[in-house]
């Protein structure tokens, strides 16, 4: 079986992956700058602060796949993202070339031809168990279906370098997924049977037209100066 390595793993995303990935990759090396609070006894865990390459380095060791989901996820001081996802993400990439990774799963795009790296970006939507309001509907991935996209880029044999859109089977969808589906992706999570849940949601949030409007959400309406005669009422579409 092949040894991957999940970096992140103390975050939403790697948090579920841990309990998911474990019945297809057994040798399963988890990786964040602090352990997971809930580390079980049967987990493989190696620390690493991203910013310092022979940390990386050291985890990458012996690895033949790596799903990348270290990283600042959130708005925060320049040196913060800096660190943890420019100087980051480069120092994955160089170790992983370093030390002859095979395969790299990663939520953003780079470096794929240089040294013949196959490289999968999936933009993510919004991970969760199920959508948190209207908006979310449209961009749901289910944690499952996250986990189809993870092996079709470890272990699909076309793979060279491919962006997917981390999308469940949602009806609302704003992206064009069709390379995923060429690819095998076959989502089992359903927006709409989350609706109600959705809409009962909603009502509680506060009036947000430009976070509302753009894929963004919140993170858009954040010091938000652009035209607003863009923005149009989507909820009455």
């Amino acid at each position: 079986m092949p040894r991957i390595l999940m970096t992140g793993a103390s975050g939403g995303i790697g948090s579920a992956l841990r309990k998911l990935l474990p019945p297809i990759y057994p040798d399963l090396l988890l990786s964040d700058i602090k352990p997971p609070a809930d580390l079980g006894p049967n987990e493989k865990f190696k620390a690493a602060d991203l910013s310092d390459l022979a940390q990386v380095e050291a985890i990458c060791e012996g690895v033949d796949g790596i799903l990348h989901f270290g990283g600042y996820s959130v708005e925060g001081r320049w040196d913060d993202i800096l660190q943890a996802n420019i100087i980051g993400g480069y120092n994955l990439f160089e170790a992983a070339r370093r030390k002859g990774v095979k395969r790299v799963v990663f939520a953003s795009s780079n470096y794929a031809d240089k040294h013949g790296l196959e490289v999968t970006c999936i933009r993510i939507g919004n991970f969760g168990e199920k959508p948190l309001d209207q908006r979310r509907l449209a961009i749901w991935l289910k944690p499952d279906d996250l986990v189809q996209l993870c092996r079709i880029g470890l272990e699909h044999p076309a793979i060279h370098f491919e962006i997917f859109y981390g999308a469940s089977l949602n009806e609302r969808a704003w992206w064009d997924n069709h390379r995923a589906y060429e690819f095998g992706y076959r989502p089992t999570g359903r927006a709409e049977d989350f609706w109600q849940h959705a809409m009962a949601e909603q009502a509680k949030l506060k009036p947000d037209p430009v976070g509302d409007y753009y894929q963004g959400g919140t993170f858009c309406s954040m010091e938000f100066d652009a035209d607003t005669s863009r923005i149009i009422d989507w909820t009455k579409r």
